[in-house]
């Protein structure tokens, strides 16, 4: 009897110290943290996209791909339709988490876009590699002529965009509205652009704004001149005579520049408003041998003439 007296008064004093280091050590939260998406968070969800959705607790909508209808919605088992588009990444997130507290009390939810669909940039004309591309994140005119592969050598000397008026007028000085009253449209130096002399014409891109790099005009220089043929203006709008001649390597010594004329091309429709600028033809005389010099400009005072024969 005293033995067993002796050994259930041990297992009470056992129990009290453990009691009383229980006591002594500090609880501790368990936080369960949610994983990271791997998406830029700037990104803006649209329709087509395509995501994944993880969310703790809820295996029902977990690791399975969801297309962004046209209006925006995905729909999710349990929770039915929730607006994502229009939204970034992080604010989806927590769209879906609010849709899921009436089922998961503290809802941990990562978004990962798979395929982006919904912010194509058309990127057209004097580039290496002219399509549509998908924009991820945001980027500006310059990111997209590169996402095209530069410039051709036969560039012109403007940028022209193109941006739907649902996604706002474009904020550039000189924009404006096209005859259909769907789109806004504005020109930029390229020269200007591409040197960032003014770095708010680098424009950040929208979805659906359309970029075009018209080819650049030609002159013509022919006849007694050293290296006759067609040049590129490329970022200038006109050339002085002097200048294309200076093209051409100079004339030969045999040219008759005392008999030289001038002609006008009139002006002619190009790509919607814009106009082709004026052609000048200068003609240089060799003993009977006419020749021709072309080069644009604004000015001229009279229509072309037929040209004379040489005496």
């Amino acid at each position: 009897m005293r033995l067993n007296r002796h050994f259930f008064c041990n297992i009470l004093v056992s129990a009290l110290c453990a009691s009383a280091l229980l006591a002594q050590t500090p609880a501790t939260d368990v936080t369960v943290e949610s994983p990271k998406s791997n998406t830029d968070p700037g990104y803006r969800l649209g329709p087509d996209d395509r995501i994944t959705i993880n969310a703790l607790h809820a295996e029902e909508i977990s690791g399975k791909l969801i297309q962004v209808d046209g209006t925006g919605f995905v729909n999710l088992p349990m929770v039915g339709r929730v607006k994502v588009g229009g939204l970034t990444v992080p604010e989806a997130e927590t769209a879906i988490a609010n849709s899921l507290k009436t089922y998961i009390e503290r809802p941990l939810v990562t978004v990962n876009v798979t395929e982006y669909q919904s912010q194509p940039v058309s990127v057209l004309g004097a580039v290496t590699t002219p399509g549509q591309y998908q924009v991820k994140g945001q980027k500006t005119i310059l990111d997209m002529l590169s996402m095209a592969g530069g410039l051709k050598p036969d560039s012109g000397h403007v940028v022209r965009i193109t941006r739907r008026l649902d996604n706002g007028r474009l904020p550039l000085p000189g924009a404006t509205e096209a005859p259909s009253g769907q789109f806004t449209v504005a020109e930029i130096k390229l020269k200007a652009l591409m040197e960032l002399k003014d770095p708010a014409q680098n424009l950040v891109v929208m979805g659906h704004d359309v970029i075009t790099i018209p080819k650049a005009e030609m002159i013509y220089v022919m006849g007694e001149v050293q290296k006759a043929g067609g040049f590129v203006l490329n970022d200038q709008e006109n050339l002085s005579a002097i200048q294309a001649l200076a093209l051409a390597g100079g004339i030969t010594k045999s040219a008759a520049t005392s008999r030289a004329k001038i002609l006008c091309r009139r002006t002619a429709p190009l790509l919607g408003n814009a106009r082709r600028r004026m052609w000048i033809c200068a003609r240089f005389w060799r003993a009977r041998r006419p020749t021709w010099r072309f080069m644009p400009k604004t000015s001229c005072s009279s229509p072309p003439t037929r040209p004379e024969t040489s005496p």
